[in-house]
């Protein structure tokens, strides 16, 4: 194609030969379609040879070459096997190490000795009941002016309902008359 368009640019007319500026924009459009696709062909070329070094690079595992010969199987296959087997593996030691994790802490056996303890039956315990430990905490805070002796001092400083807190007030009240 080059040769041709050399040769239509080298011949001359005497008056306008438009079969001649045809031919020379025809070689032209020809030679850009090839030199298009000599470069696909050539990209297409780098591509083939970048996928058959991966193979070569694949199939050079020793152990898989042996071991496909040995069992007569194709490397590629033996090689996908391989890859399931490994991941199968690391899958299973980590769903063991989150049902471990998640399973919570064992209460392990605590084993001690306890001494007999003896109490005085004529020694009444005194019966100790949640309000009455949130009454006396709440009294000494307010006699420390860490809680202000008001409903919502209380309810600020329990984060409880303004029914209880009124509540508590009372008792609190109640107590120290």
């Amino acid at each position: 194609m080059t040769a041709a368009l050399a040769e239509a640019d080298a011949r001359r007319c005497i008056r306008d030969c438009p079969t001649l500026r045809v031919r020379r924009v025809s070689l032209t459009a020809r030679l850009d379609a090839l030199d298009a696709e000599a470069g696909e062909v050539r990209r297409y070329q780098t591509i083939e040879d970048s996928n058959a070094e991966r193979r070569e690079t694949a199939s050079d595992d020793p152990v898989t070459a042996r071991l496909a010969v040995l069992y007569g199987i194709a490397d590629v296959r033996l090689d996908l096997f391989a890859g399931l087997v490994f991941a199968s593996v690391l899958e299973g030691v980590a769903c063991l190490l989150w049902w471990i994790a998640l399973s919570g802490p064992k209460a392990a056996p605590v084993t001690s000795s306890f001494e007999a303890v003896t109490f005085d039956s004529t020694v009444p315990i005194p019966a100790v009941t949640e309000q009455e430990t949130e009454v006396t905490k709440l009294a000494r805070d307010i006699a420390a002016g860490l809680v202000r002796p008001t409903v919502s001092g209380i309810r600020r400083d329990l984060g409880c309902s303004q029914a209880k807190a009124a509540s508590l007030r009372k008792q609190i009240v109640s107590s120290s008359l």
